[in-house]
């Protein structure tokens, strides 16, 4: 059986407590990298006033 690992998600009262499994940790930190990366590569678009790039995951 694998590990479980608390997540907390949200602030003060909308905190959320939910138990995830090491692989499902290492799913959704890959997703945040992905959207992080994602997300600056629009607003560097955006200032440069070109087309975004793919990135790939």
């Amino acid at each position: 059986m694998s590990k479980k690992i608390k997540a907390y998600f949200g602030r003060g009262v909308n905190k959320i407590e939910i138990e995830l499994t090491e692989e499902q940790v290492a799913k959704v930190k890959r997703l945040q990298k992905h959207i992080r990366l994602k997300r600056e590569e629009e607003e560097l678009a955006k200032k440069e006033g070109s087309p975004p790039r793919s990135i790939p995951y």
